[in-house]
């Protein structure tokens, strides 16, 4: 996220004063709900971390070697690579470790992990089963707002509940490759799509084409972004290679072609205009 684009979510002119940054934050926060829009939420975190980073507040600047801080870098270790972070094995391993069940540092190590959680949320259905059994996020929400600022409590709580829809086993890549931030540019191109708005959405697409990352949502909205240029022949070109793959078909999604028209979302319901 660049300098220009941390400030423009903020609502606030570039600056390094960090009691400004945070009082943008707060305001902000205050008249957002996490669980109607998690990505917008998960943005304005980003920005908000951004700016005070760049403000100077980077957060811990020592390495953390107690039990809590190595189990706590393990973690970070298996959310580093896709098929490690995909797989609900490696958590339920993870949340065996003494330092989670032991009574003297578990309590602490929940609460780090939580922390870690607010900007480390990109997980499959199956996993958040796994993060709310060892958790108990959701179960436990009004408690863990005791220890845990409340709006990541009610962020993972959302996810908790709700899982992710993402197909997750459709991205393709490098184990280690930047995920997320292929993930957090696909949903602001999807956003733009529904909207109709074309402006930035070039850039967006090439940003998250030089992760070398892959995935036919994305391509979807590729064809979608095409279509509305009017560039109607080059987004059939696209759709036609995205539906003759299996994940793809195997959904049974219908895609309808509107020359000049950016189309409606309809993944969920196994129906999608473009």
């Amino acid at each position: 996220m660049d300098t220009k684009e941390m400030f423009l979510i903020l609502g606030i002119p570039e600056t390094k004063d960090e009691e400004a940054i945070r009082q943008a934050y707060r305001e902000k926060l205050s008249a957002f709900n996490p669980e109607d829009d998690p990505e917008g939420f998960k943005r304005l975190r980003q920005a908000y971390e951004a700016a005070l980073s760049c403000a100077g507040q980077s957060g811990e600047t020592e390495e953390d070697d107690s039990p809590v801080g190595l189990w706590i870098r393990r973690a970070e270790e298996i959310y580093g690579s896709l098929l490690a972070r995909k797989d609900p094995e490696h958590w339920r391993s993870f949340f065996m470790d003494d330092v989670f069940v032991d009574l003297d540092s578990g309590e602490e190590a929940k609460r780090r992990f939580i922390i870690f959680l607010a900007d480390h949320c990109r997980f499959p259905t199956e996993v958040w089963k796994v993060l709310e059994k060892a958790l108990d996020i959701a179960g436990s929400r009004e408690e863990l707002k005791e220890q845990v600022p409340e709006y990541v409590v009610d962020y993972l709580a959302h996810y908790c509940e709700n899982g992710d829809w993402f197909p997750y086993d459709w991205l393709e890549g490098d184990d280690g490759a930047d995920y997320d931030l292929f993930i957090e540019r696909f949903f602001a191109i999807a956003q733009k799509m529904e909207n109709g708005d074309a402006e930035g959405v070039e850039k967006l697409f090439d940003e998250a084409d030089s992760l070398f990352i892959s995935h036919p949502y994305m391509e979807l909205e590729r064809a979608r972004y095409l279509n509305l240029l009017g560039k109607t022949e080059d987004s059939r070109a696209v759709l036609e290679r995205v539906i003759g793959r299996s994940p793809i078909r195997a959904t049974g999604v219908c895609l309808i072609l509107r020359p000049g028209s950016s189309g409606a979302m309809g993944r969920r319901t196994g129906r999608r205009s473009i």
